[in-house]
């Protein structure tokens, strides 16, 4: 005779590792919205603003700058969450980021990355906040 039973699976998680394993996957990998974006969620979100906001892929590799590089990776490794790259047009500032994004998709440490062009503020904006909100 076939019985189920209704586990709340954080609770049984604390007792099982393998499940708390999977759930902790799960968090990572299956995108879930509401409220709380788990990482997946949030990974999905951005780069639908990396992909229809940002540059289209270049027909050819783009010529490295090593300065650019060295700021890029300590942004990575740091604990800042905002990027600004400046510079006149045509210096490959967008072809940069644009690297960068792909790069901070992919991976086991995945990290999201938003799309915001100066376009995207706004004059009554309080922080770029107000930006990612409108945008996500």
């Amino acid at each position: 005779q076939a019985a189920g039973f209704a586990v709340p699976l954080r609770a049984a998680a604390a007792v099982e590792p393998r499940l708390a394993a999977l759930l902790t996957r799960g968090d990572a990998t299956v995108p879930a919205y509401g409220p709380d974006l788990n990482l997946a969620g949030v990974l999905h979100l951005t780069a639908v603003s990396v992909g229809s906001d940002g540059p289209a892929p270049a027909d050819a590799e783009p010529v490295e700058r090593p300065d650019v590089v060295k700021e890029l990776a300590e942004f990575t490794v740091g604990g800042a969450s905002v990027l600004a790259l400046v510079g006149d047009p045509g210096c490959g500032r967008t072809t940069e980021l644009a690297s960068l994004a792909a790069r901070r998709a992919r991976g086991e440490s995945a990290a999201p990355t938003l799309w915001l062009r100066g376009a995207d503020l706004r004059g009554d904006d309080t922080s770029v906040t107000d930006a990612v909100g409108r945008a996500l």
